[in-house]
This record gives C-alpha cells, structure tokens and sequence, in this order.
C-alpha cells in the first residue's frame, strides 16, 4: 500500500477530506494517476541511456535503501525503472473535477488528452518557485514543470570516487532529461537530489518560501 508518513503542506487537507473516504483512497488516486503520467514520461526519456550511466565503470553507487526507501511514495512502484531516479511533483488528485475523478477512478488506461487537460491542475504548484523539502538552495525548484529526484546513500559511499561518480551522473541526467521533455513535451523540468544526509547539516538557503 502506497501511504504516505506525511501529506505535504501544500495539499488543501480539508477539500482531501471532504472529498474522499479516508486517505487511503486518496493515495490510492495519486498513484494511479502518477501510473499513468510516468507512461507518458516512459515513452519519451531514454532510460536505457540513464542505467547504462551506472555502468561505465566498476564505481558503485550506493542506493537509498531502509526506512528512506521503504516509505519513499515517489520512488516506490515508479515505472521510470531507475534504482536512482525517479518523477517527484506532488499529484493533487484533489483539483480535478468530480467527472474526471470518475474517469480516474474507472479507466485502466488513460489517454494523453486526460494528461493535457489537468496536469497543470494537478502537477503545478503556486507562485513561481518552491522548496521541495528544507528551504535549500539544492531544493529550490520551478512551481510550472516537471520535477525529478535524483537518491543515492552517500552514507554508504567508501571513497571520493563514488561521490564525483553521482555528482557527474546527475549532471549527464538533467542535460539529458531536461532536453527529452522540452522537445518531446514541451514542459520545463527541474531536479533535486536527495542522498541521505540530515539536512541540519546542510546550508539553508536565504530566503524561506513554501516547503513541500
């Protein structure tokens, strides 16, 4: 069962509860949607390029495992087939329409016309800008597109080679993504990276927007 440990702040928790049974359902809606969505990505980022990154030489890169993985909505179930990457926009099922929701509810193969019609509605944060996460520089992500998450366990790394590998992969990941939706789909993109680290440890960026 896809259950979240949070909702994040920016889901309007009392339209959530008016409009459905318990939050499992919502969940439930969220990831079928996001199913749906990820097809469509699927069909237009070359994930065999991505995976064959990891394997240009015998440096490992730790991955996210344990209570990180384990209750990680995002990356759990995703259809991208990465270890290490994968979609991260929140999916707000709770602005669509009654009708589309029943569409939702009863499809088990949605078209793009769906997609075209709500994902602003659903995909898109307010305002221009926005944490997902800490209020970070690393986090800082556009309201208007596509956000995607690169994980790995730096914990885990043994050597300097492991951290410049990730860090060189993530470069090659967004020149690569980044290019694919904008000539394919036309949306911008933005990605974040999240490797296990407290984020006490980390530098917080100067100024405090929404967190998400």
């Amino acid at each position: 069962m896809n259950k979240y440990t949070y909702i994040p702040d920016t889901y309007k928790k009392e339209l959530i509860k008016e409009r459905f049974k318990n939050e499992e359902e919502f969940v439930n809606l969220q990831f079928l949607y996001r199913k749906g969505f990820e097809k469509i990505l699927a069909s237009v980022i070359d994930l065999n390029k991505i995976n064959s990154y990891f394997e240009e030489d015998n440096i490992e890169i730790p991955q996210m495992g344990g209570e990180d993985e384990k209750n990680n909505f995002y990356h759990k179930d995703s259809l991208l087939e990465s270890e290490y990457f994968y979609f991260r926009n929140n999916i707000h099922v709770e602005n669509l329409s009654d009708d589309e929701l029943e569409i939702l509810k009863s499809s088990d193969s949605l078209d793009y016309d769906f997609y075209k019609n709500t994902f602003a509605r659903v995909l898109y944060e307010n305002g221009e800008t926005t944490y997902y996460g800490a209020p970070l520089n690393e986090n800082l992500v556009k309201c208007k597109g596509l956000v995607f998450e690169f994980s790995y366990d730096q914990k885990q790394m043994e050597n300097i080679a492991q951290l410049k590998k990730a860090n060189s992969i993530f470069e090659k990941i967004k020149e690569q993504v980044s290019g694919e939706i904008k000539t394919k789909l036309g949306f911008d993109t933005s990605f974040i990276v999240y490797n296990g680290i407290p984020e006490q440890f980390k530098k917080k960026a100067d100024l405090t927007e929404k967190i998400i």
